[in-house]
């Protein structure tokens, strides 16, 4: 589409396109974004926005020939600022810019483990593509599973690796779930585990858990899942007064034990700038005393044994036994996660696992979306 006329309106640029549409562009936000004023190498902006003022608008105005720019000069600089036509649509005020790692998720109630979606490990370190799938999956669904992993401790790690740096913790950047003496986590120990997520006591949780089974041949030790964002739904349609409780009201969250004393407070359920569901925070062996006003204690507790009891419902969890060489990757501030329990006498059970944020996911995704 092409630029017909451009005019100036009070301290603004409206820009008449060739179908007869008309767009608005605050002069400061123009000089702003002048081309000029960004890095040429870095792509950061080095435009001191202070030294113009507030009120500046452009010399002169003008469209080229062929109505594929905008041309302005500032009276502050001497070269013209080249606008190009395609740019100024994609950016025009007002229209938030495309962004390929914005997925809607797909909430699901209790799959059946082949529900899951599945990738090869192989594909997914050899071909873009497959790469993409993969991390567009786990964005929509919360969960997915890399098949064929080589038999060693560290062939979870190369997918990992792959996005972005893993994040650390008080557990270290990687951890093995196993059970062992002294734990400092239920998780190290062989009982049963209920759904959870992770961290919810740490400043930001983890975003993605990466869970690459290295054995898992003993009685026992399913994995359960559970999407927690399906569950806020259903509360938020049939008890909004629980849904209000749950993302209004903050909880202390508290892990201790020899070496640290982590705490953060947060509401179960965390609700965006648009309002949509952002982030499940549920492990209530991590719950610190209820401190809110004791007017409220009463109801928010049942607010609290309600979302309990919806973990325990079975048409909301899918099992999974998962076998050596698979591994589990899912949304922690989603996906709700648990164990049924093991017996070490009748054979090993070892997960190795580690974090990597959203936010390394999601560039990996928009640099294989531009490829």
């Amino acid at each position: 589409m092409q630029i017909s006329k451009a005019t100036l309106s009070d301290k603004s640029i409206v820009l008449r396109w060739t179908d007869g549409a008309e767009t608005v562009y605050p002069c400061l936000w123009l000089r702003d974004n002048d081309p000029g004023a960004f890095h040429p190498d870095t792509r950061e902006r080095i435009f001191d926005l202070l030294s113009v003022d507030s009120t500046i608008t452009p010399q002169d105005i003008s469209v080229d020939d062929a109505g594929q720019s905008l041309v302005l000069q500032w009276p502050d600089i001497e070269h013209q600022s080249v606008y190009a036509a395609p740019w100024l649509k994609e950016h025009r005020p007002g229209l938030m810019l495309e962004d390929a790692s914005l997925i809607e998720p797909v909430l699901w109630t209790a799959w059946s483990e082949t529900d899951i979606p599945r990738h090869s490990a192989s594909e997914i370190l050899t071909d873009p593509t497959t790469m993409l799938g993969f991390l567009l999956d786990t964005l929509r669904y919360g969960i997915t599973i890399v098949q064929g992993l080589e038999q060693s401790e560290t062939a979870g790690l190369d997918i990992g690796a792959r996005i972005g740096p893993m994040r650390n913790s008080n557990f270290g950047s990687v951890f093995d779930v196993i059970s062992k003496p002294d734990p400092n986590n239920l998780a190290y120990t062989s009982g049963h585990l209920p759904l959870h997520t992770d961290l919810p006591n740490q400043e930001t949780p983890p975003a993605f858990q990466f869970l690459h089974c290295i054995a898992n041949n003993a009685e026992g030790g399913e994995s359960l899942y559970c999407d927690g964002f399906h569950i806020a739904a259903e509360l938020r349609q049939h008890k909004p007064k629980t849904f209000e409780l749950l993302s209004k009201i903050p909880i202390p969250f508290r892990f201790q034990d020899d070496d640290t004393d982590i705490r953060c407070r947060r509401p179960v359920i965390a609700l965006d700038e648009n309002g949509s569901v952002s982030l499940v925070a549920w492990n209530a062996h991590l719950a610190g005393e209820f401190d809110m006003d004791e007017r409220i204690v009463d109801d928010y507790y049942e607010a609290y044994r309600t979302f309990m009891a919806t973990l325990r419902d079975p048409s909301q969890v899918v099992s999974v036994k998962l076998k050596a060489g698979e591994m589990v990757v899912f949304d922690n501030r989603r996906v709700l996660h648990g164990r049924s329990q093991f017996f070490p006498n009748t054979g090993s059970r070892h997960l190795k696992g580690y974090y990597v944020d959203r936010v390394d996911m999601e560039s990996r995704i928009r640099l294989l979306s531009n490829q």
